[in-house]
């Protein structure tokens, strides 16, 4: 079993070539967009109280959700929409207008996303400023969505977009085809203390099961995933854990064995590169409700193999109350680099604090180099990046 854990070995390699594209943040209470390397951040218009912004990759239009003046922070959001080069906002329609908006996903080379809110049964497709309601939750879509994964409360599934055909990949109703493809493991030392803990009396109860987004691969061939295959976890949600792809053809099933196992929660966010190269994956482990350290994986999908950022349950060892949370990693468009959000802070002081939350102006967006493991940029006060082209 591999512990989350910081990783402090250093290689020398290339540098790449400064970051392009357009890259969103929050800061500041409000939605901001700059083009890399040739102009200064924008504010968005109209974007005060801004909670979520994301870049239609197509374009580079924002969309971002705002709580509406005198609504309470965490209720139903307003939607607008921004083109470049961002000098007006027009209103989304019904219902984005006033969603418990949490989740959107694009269409990598397309115009459309799939915008997920609380009670809403599927997702919301976005084209353009209009909005079609659809049956499914659509979690990835490939470069040119012509596949897309998506998920139910028990299953991951794979659509054709033309024929509208459906294949189910994974159901923890029938998981069987899961077991054998982790019994026969390629390297089984690897993932025997997942193996180990496979018992009937856990996997047939659904609330024992956890599994992370599904996240496609560009091409749109596979699909990978992680789940602790119904092994239980500890009331904070920790478990043992490993990765699967998905053929999306056959629906054959293989773990990443190479990788092995991870503690910890389940990773939250999963997503394959954009030259489908790679997948970045971020976790984290529940050690107390003031201490909930991340790690960001990156895994090399050719070879199995990854390395860490940011850190988890290793204390800092300049002072060993450090702890950090992260949120919303994403690649650039030519899959060079990653923008995380991280915080670090005192959990020590945070026990002594009364109502302790981290504020928006603790963030950091962070913008890591890939190959040569260093953070090149730090956006003191920002949250919540997007990359889009």
């Amino acid at each position: 079993m591999r512990r989350l854990c910081c990783l402090v070995t250093f290689w020398t390699v290339a540098v790449a070539a400064a970051p392009t594209g357009r890259l969103a943040y929050l800061k500041g209470n409000a939605a901001w967009v700059e083009t890399l390397g040739s102009s200064a951040p924008v504010k968005l218009p109209r974007s005060d109280g801004a909670q979520m912004v994301s870049l239609r990759p197509s374009d580079g239009a924002a969309v971002f959700f705002v709580t509406p003046t005198g609504q309470p922070a965490g209720e139903a959001l307003a939607g607008r929409l921004a083109a470049a080069p961002y000098k007006t906002a027009a209103d989304l329609p019904e219902p984005l207008n006033k969603a418990v908006t949490y989740e959107l996903n694009w269409v990598p080379r397309g115009r459309l996303g799939y915008v997920l809110a609380d009670g809403i049964d599927g997702a919301l497709r976005l084209d353009g400023n209009k909005v079609v309601r659809e049956p499914f939750q659509v979690r990835s879509c490939s470069a040119d969505g012509s596949v897309m994964a998506l998920t139910t409360a028990k299953e991951i599934k794979v659509r054709q977009t033309a024929s509208g055909e459906e294949r189910t990949l994974f159901s923890i109703g029938r998981p069987e085809a899961l077991f054998a493809a982790l019994k026969a493991a390629r390297y089984p030392d690897k993932v025997k203390d997942l193996v180990e803990l496979i018992e009937p009396e856990f996997y047939r109860d659904s609330g024992n099961w956890s599994v992370s987004p599904p996240a496609i691969t560009p091409d749109g061939t596979r699909v990978l995933f992680g789940t602790n295959c119904g092994t239980s976890m500890g009331a904070a949600g920790n478990c043992i854990w490993a990765f699967f792809v998905a053929d999306v053809a056959t629906g054959k099933l293989l773990p990443l064995s190479k990788v092995g196992t991870f503690y910890g929660r389940m990773a939250h966010t999963v997503t394959v590169s954009p030259d489908g190269k790679q997948m970045l994956a971020l976790a984290s482990i529940h050690d107390s409700a003031i201490v909930n350290p991340c790690q960001l994986y990156v895994l090399n999908l050719l070879d199995q193999t990854y390395r860490e950022y940011l850190w988890a349950d290793q204390k800092h060892k300049q002072n060993e109350a450090l702890t950090n949370l992260a949120s919303s990693p994403c690649w650039s468009p030519d899959s060079k680099y990653l923008a995380v959000a991280n915080t670090v802070y005192d959990s020590e002081k945070a026990l002594r604090t009364e109502n302790f939350e981290v504020q928006d102006a603790d963030w950091t967006v962070e913008l890591h180099d890939v190959a040569a493991r260093r953070v090149i940029r730090r956006i003191l006060g920002a949250r919540d990046p997007a990359w889009a082209p």
